[in-house]
């Protein structure tokens, strides 16, 4: 439903970022689209066997947890029809991540009839009319909702004048969660379906750095810890319902920001991991030992270990080694998200 390009950098992965577009590229080349229609969450026609395989919403390490449980059907649907699998490099793999969430897999499934009753009942019709801007606000059909840093950009930007309108109007600021934000968005992009490919905008991180700092988020938000003080977030349509819910509660009016310094933003949000699971390395090390990893693999420490290392790393390894596990009659380990999640911290981890 959602859809930006950013350049969402993977830390330290030999190249300093992943793109959507070559992500895009990448499952042509590598033909994942022989066995899998993939196609973006907003448009129509997405293909069932698809949605099971990737259960949504998507994150970077549920995406790396399916794919790990899901190299030995796939290889062996390879070795079946005699091809041979292609290398995936860290970057190509921080690609296809990005791809994923260009294409809107970690944004959570909207209703279209319960977001049309949320605006209603929260007074989203009395300014925003459906086709035109006589209610004083943007109409329906001028939403931008395949372009998420069109739309971030909007709700930040148009808040002064909103909140006079809804002051004048006597109207209450309503909160919404991530849920009825992708119902809202459901219903705007059901009664105006988009005719034209999402416009896609590049991030530059280094922008996003500074413009954290000169916009003032750094004053209450320290990117340096993490933002380990306030909830994280998997999807652009949760940090959308954040911002909405955020901006009635600043002490100032928010500084205004371009679409092209969100994007940057957002970039600067995923470079520092923003959207990418914490897991807890001691419980990573339990899974380590508990799946029998350290048969093969050495616990050695990688600071810059993320999802995309490990699904690199399927992509390298699953092969040979599903071979050795199939004449020891060995069953291959499987992972729940969670378990994933804190295996990805331990090898991220320098505490041994």
């Amino acid at each position: 439903m959602l859809a930006l390009l950013l350049l969402i950098p993977a830390a330290a992965l030999g190249a300093s970022s992943g793109n959507a577009s070559r992500g895009a590229q990448l499952l042509e080349s590598l033909e994942c689209n022989s066995c899998h229609r993939f196609v973006p969450r907003w448009s129509p026609g997405l293909a069932p066997a698809l949605a099971r395989l990737f259960r949504t919403p998507l994150s970077p390490t549920l995406f790396a947890t399916e794919i790990w449980n899901h190299a030995p059907l796939m290889f062996s649907a390879m070795q079946t029809k005699g091809q041979a699998p292609p290398a995936v490099s860290e970057q190509q793999a921080a690609d296809i991540i990005a791809w994923f969430f260009a294409a809107g897999y970690f944004d959570p499934s909207g209703d279209s009839r319960r977001g049309e009753r949320i605006f209603t009942s929260s007074g989203c019709h009395v300014c925003h009319l459906t086709e035109s801007d006589q209610g004083g606000g943007t109409a329906v059909n001028k939403w931008n909702v395949t372009n998420m840093a069109a739309l971030l950009r909007g709700i930040w930007s148009h808040w002064p004048a909103m909140h006079t309108a809804m002051n004048q109007r006597r109207l209450i600021w309503p909160s919404v969660n991530a849920g009825q934000m992708s119902d809202l968005l459901a219903f705007a992009q059901a009664r105006f379906p988009a005719t034209q490919p999402p416009e896609m905008a590049q991030g530059s991180v280094a922008s996003g750095g500074k413009l954290f700092e000169e916009k003032g988020c750094a004053e209450c938000h320290a990117a340096s810890g993490g933002f380990s003080a306030y909830p994280m977030y998997r999807s652009a349509t949760e940090l959308a319902a954040s911002f909405w819910n955020h901006i009635p509660m600043m002490t100032r009016a928010p500084a205004p920001l371009t679409r092209n310094e969100m994007s940057d933003i957002l970039a600067f949000l995923w470079s520092i991991r923003y959207f990418e699971d914490s897991g807890n390395a001691r419980r990573g090390a339990q899974v380590f030992q508990s799946k029998r990893c350290a048969q093969c693999h050495m616990a050695a420490a990688r600071k810059d270990f993320t999802s995309a290392s490990m699904v690199a790393g399927v992509w390298k390894h699953a092969p040979p080694i599903l071979d050795k596990m199939r004449q020891k009659s060995s069953p291959w380990p499987r992972f729940t998200a969670e378990e994933m999640k804190d295996l990805i911290a331990f090898y991220a981890s320098t505490v041994r």
